[in-house]
Protein backbone atom coordinates (compact mmCIF):
# COMPACT_ATOMS: atom_id res chain seq x y z
CA UNK A 1 0.00 0.00 0.00
CA UNK A 2 3.05 2.39 0.88
CA UNK A 3 4.36 1.66 -2.70
CA UNK A 4 1.50 2.34 -4.12
CA UNK A 5 1.01 5.94 -2.72
CA UNK A 6 4.55 6.90 -3.37
CA UNK A 7 3.80 5.72 -6.96
CA UNK A 8 1.10 7.99 -7.20
CA UNK A 9 2.80 10.58 -5.45
CA UNK A 10 5.54 10.64 -7.75
CA UNK A 11 3.00 10.92 -10.59
CA UNK A 12 1.11 13.71 -9.07
CA UNK A 13 4.56 15.73 -8.98
CA UNK A 14 5.07 15.04 -12.62
CA UNK A 15 1.92 16.43 -14.07
CA UNK A 16 2.75 19.82 -11.51
CA UNK A 17 6.22 20.18 -12.89
CA UNK A 18 4.89 19.67 -16.40
CA UNK A 19 1.86 22.22 -15.93
CA UNK A 20 4.44 24.55 -14.02
CA UNK A 21 6.45 24.32 -17.34
CA UNK A 22 3.34 25.25 -19.02
CA UNK A 23 2.69 27.90 -17.91
CA UNK A 24 5.94 29.13 -17.74
CA UNK A 25 5.79 29.16 -21.37
CA UNK A 26 3.11 30.91 -21.45
CA UNK A 27 3.97 33.75 -19.27
CA UNK A 28 7.23 34.00 -20.93
CA UNK A 29 6.54 37.10 -22.91
CA UNK A 30 5.06 39.00 -18.88
CA UNK A 31 8.75 37.44 -17.59
CA UNK A 32 10.98 39.05 -19.90
CA UNK A 33 9.39 42.30 -18.82
CA UNK A 34 9.05 41.90 -14.87
CA UNK A 35 11.89 39.52 -14.71
CA UNK A 36 14.94 40.52 -17.42
CA UNK A 37 17.17 38.84 -15.56
CA UNK A 38 15.46 35.38 -15.59
CA UNK A 39 14.70 36.00 -18.73
CA UNK A 40 18.23 37.09 -20.30
CA UNK A 41 19.58 33.62 -18.62
CA UNK A 42 16.55 31.82 -19.97
CA UNK A 43 17.37 33.08 -23.55
CA UNK A 44 21.23 32.87 -23.00
CA UNK A 45 20.38 28.80 -22.47
CA UNK A 46 18.37 28.36 -25.79
CA UNK A 47 20.89 30.20 -27.80
CA UNK A 48 19.59 33.45 -28.50
CA UNK A 49 21.98 36.08 -28.13
CA UNK A 50 20.98 39.13 -25.70
CA UNK A 51 24.68 41.18 -25.82
CA UNK A 52 25.33 44.41 -27.81
CA UNK A 53 24.47 43.89 -31.38
CA UNK A 54 26.55 46.94 -32.46
CA UNK A 55 30.51 48.32 -32.01
CA UNK A 56 31.05 51.99 -32.28
CA UNK A 57 32.94 53.05 -35.25
CA UNK A 58 36.69 54.71 -34.98
CA UNK A 59 36.15 56.87 -37.61
CA UNK A 60 32.85 57.44 -38.37
CA UNK A 61 32.56 59.96 -40.66
CA UNK A 62 29.85 61.02 -42.54
CA UNK A 63 28.09 57.49 -42.83
CA UNK A 64 25.28 55.93 -41.30
CA UNK A 65 26.26 53.42 -38.88
CA UNK A 66 23.27 50.95 -37.03
CA UNK A 67 23.38 51.86 -33.32
CA UNK A 68 21.90 50.28 -30.18
CA UNK A 69 19.79 53.15 -29.27
CA UNK A 70 17.58 52.62 -32.65
CA UNK A 71 19.32 49.60 -34.72
CA UNK A 72 17.68 50.74 -37.93
CA UNK A 73 17.20 54.11 -39.86
CA UNK A 74 13.99 55.65 -40.68
CA UNK A 75 14.63 57.52 -44.12
CA UNK A 76 13.97 59.27 -47.16
CA UNK A 77 14.04 56.62 -50.46
CA UNK A 78 16.51 57.89 -52.70
CA UNK A 79 18.30 55.78 -56.03
CA UNK A 80 20.62 53.69 -53.38
CA UNK A 81 20.58 54.16 -49.36
CA UNK A 82 23.70 52.86 -47.76
CA UNK A 83 24.18 51.95 -43.49
CA UNK A 84 27.12 50.29 -42.10
CA UNK A 85 27.37 48.39 -39.41
CA UNK A 86 30.38 46.67 -37.40
CA UNK A 87 29.01 43.60 -35.28
CA UNK A 88 29.83 43.42 -31.62
CA UNK A 89 29.68 39.34 -32.01
CA UNK A 90 29.34 36.81 -33.85
CA UNK A 91 25.41 36.60 -34.24
CA UNK A 92 23.25 35.74 -36.49
CA UNK A 93 21.42 39.16 -37.47
CA UNK A 94 17.35 39.47 -39.49
CA UNK A 95 17.73 42.75 -41.75
CA UNK A 96 13.99 43.97 -42.95
CA UNK A 97 12.62 46.95 -44.07
CA UNK A 98 9.22 48.53 -45.10
CA UNK A 99 7.36 51.73 -46.78
CA UNK A 100 5.14 53.78 -44.22
CA UNK A 101 2.36 54.56 -46.81
CA UNK A 102 3.14 52.13 -50.13
CA UNK A 103 3.07 48.39 -49.79
CA UNK A 104 5.87 48.19 -52.60
CA UNK A 105 8.81 45.92 -51.17
CA UNK A 106 12.26 47.34 -50.68
CA UNK A 107 15.49 45.33 -51.98
CA UNK A 108 18.10 44.83 -49.03
CA UNK A 109 21.23 43.68 -50.28
CA UNK A 110 24.34 43.10 -48.07
CA UNK A 111 27.68 43.43 -48.90
CA UNK A 112 31.48 43.52 -46.66
CA UNK A 113 32.61 46.86 -46.32
CA UNK A 114 35.89 46.72 -48.66
CA UNK A 115 34.25 44.75 -51.46
CA UNK A 116 30.41 46.45 -52.01
CA UNK A 117 30.32 44.50 -55.36
CA UNK A 118 29.96 41.50 -54.24
CA UNK A 119 26.29 40.94 -52.36
CA UNK A 120 26.89 38.30 -49.76
CA UNK A 121 23.05 38.56 -48.47
CA UNK A 122 19.99 39.76 -49.85
CA UNK A 123 16.01 39.27 -49.38
CA UNK A 124 15.78 38.26 -53.17
CA UNK A 125 16.16 35.02 -52.40
CA UNK A 126 13.63 34.71 -49.76
CA UNK A 127 10.24 33.69 -50.87
CA UNK A 128 7.15 36.34 -49.83
CA UNK A 129 4.99 34.12 -48.27
CA UNK A 130 8.09 32.74 -45.85
CA UNK A 131 8.92 33.87 -42.58
CA UNK A 132 7.56 37.23 -41.98
CA UNK A 133 5.38 37.23 -44.51
CA UNK A 134 3.64 34.15 -44.07
CA UNK A 135 0.16 34.60 -45.32
CA UNK A 136 0.48 37.98 -46.07
CA UNK A 137 -1.21 39.47 -49.33
CA UNK A 138 -0.94 42.49 -51.00
CA UNK A 139 -2.72 45.86 -50.19
CA UNK A 140 -3.91 46.94 -53.43
CA UNK A 141 -4.57 43.11 -54.49
CA UNK A 142 -1.70 42.98 -56.72
CA UNK A 143 0.21 39.87 -57.53
CA UNK A 144 1.81 38.37 -54.94
CA UNK A 145 5.95 40.00 -54.86
CA UNK A 146 8.65 37.11 -55.88
CA UNK A 147 10.29 38.10 -52.73
CA UNK A 148 10.04 38.95 -48.46
CA UNK A 149 10.63 42.26 -46.89
CA UNK A 150 14.06 40.17 -45.39
CA UNK A 151 16.56 38.40 -45.15
CA UNK A 152 19.37 36.77 -42.02
CA UNK A 153 22.91 36.25 -42.09
CA UNK A 154 25.93 35.51 -39.84
CA UNK A 155 27.67 38.34 -39.16
CA UNK A 156 31.35 38.05 -37.93
CA UNK A 157 32.40 40.39 -34.76
CA UNK A 158 34.56 43.43 -35.64
CA UNK A 159 34.17 43.36 -39.47
CA UNK A 160 32.44 46.49 -41.06
CA UNK A 161 29.46 45.40 -43.52
CA UNK A 162 27.21 47.62 -45.63
CA UNK A 163 23.47 46.90 -46.11
CA UNK A 164 22.43 48.94 -49.41
CA UNK A 165 18.47 49.57 -49.47
CA UNK A 166 17.38 50.60 -52.86
CA UNK A 167 13.70 50.39 -54.28
CA UNK A 168 11.77 48.04 -56.49
CA UNK A 169 9.80 50.98 -58.44
CA UNK A 170 11.24 53.96 -59.19
CA UNK A 171 7.91 55.45 -58.36
CA UNK A 172 8.78 55.09 -54.49
CA UNK A 173 11.69 57.65 -54.45
CA UNK A 174 10.92 59.93 -52.16
CA UNK A 175 8.69 57.84 -50.02
CA UNK A 176 9.96 57.60 -45.95
CA UNK A 177 10.64 54.03 -45.25
CA UNK A 178 12.38 52.38 -42.01
CA UNK A 179 15.05 49.40 -42.16
CA UNK A 180 15.79 47.46 -38.58
CA UNK A 181 18.00 45.15 -37.63
CA UNK A 182 17.91 42.37 -34.44
CA UNK A 183 18.98 38.93 -33.58
CA UNK A 184 17.92 35.91 -34.78
CA UNK A 185 15.83 33.63 -33.02
CA UNK A 186 17.49 30.80 -30.88
CA UNK A 187 18.42 27.34 -32.14
CA UNK A 188 15.68 26.32 -29.08
CA UNK A 189 12.12 27.98 -29.00
CA UNK A 190 10.45 28.56 -25.84
CA UNK A 191 8.10 25.89 -26.72
CA UNK A 192 10.64 23.54 -27.73
CA UNK A 193 12.03 24.14 -24.15
CA UNK A 194 9.16 23.14 -22.53
CA UNK A 195 9.21 19.54 -24.78
CA UNK A 196 13.00 19.74 -23.29
CA UNK A 197 11.52 19.65 -19.91
CA UNK A 198 9.11 17.08 -20.44
CA UNK A 199 11.41 14.56 -22.13
CA UNK A 200 13.53 15.25 -19.07
CA UNK A 201 10.54 14.74 -16.89
CA UNK A 202 9.85 11.32 -18.62
CA UNK A 203 13.42 9.94 -18.60
CA UNK A 204 13.09 10.93 -14.89
CA UNK A 205 9.72 9.10 -14.53
CA UNK A 206 11.09 6.31 -16.32
CA UNK A 207 14.41 5.62 -14.57
CA UNK A 208 12.13 5.93 -10.71
CA UNK A 209 10.09 3.11 -11.73
CA UNK A 210 13.00 0.71 -13.41
CA UNK A 211 14.62 1.52 -10.07
CA UNK A 212 11.84 0.68 -8.05
CA UNK A 213 11.21 -2.63 -10.02
CA UNK A 214 14.88 -3.40 -9.74
CA UNK A 215 14.45 -3.06 -5.66
CA UNK A 216 11.41 -5.45 -5.57
CA UNK A 217 12.69 -7.96 -7.93
CA UNK A 218 16.35 -8.06 -5.48
CA UNK A 219 13.77 -8.18 -2.47
CA UNK A 220 11.75 -11.00 -3.92
CA UNK A 221 14.80 -12.88 -4.38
Amino acid sequence: MGYSKRGRGVIKLFFLLSALAGLFVLTFPLIEKRMPDLAEKVNSFRGYYTGALFANPKNPGDKDYFTEEFRGFKDVMKNQNLYHLIPAADVKLIFYGYFNSSDSILQLNLYRADNIKTVIATNLDIPYEKGRQAGAVSLKGEDIPDHANWFSFKCRKGVEYVLKVLPENAADIGNKFIVRTEPGEGWISIPGLWIIFEVILVVLLGAYYIYKFLSYAGKRK
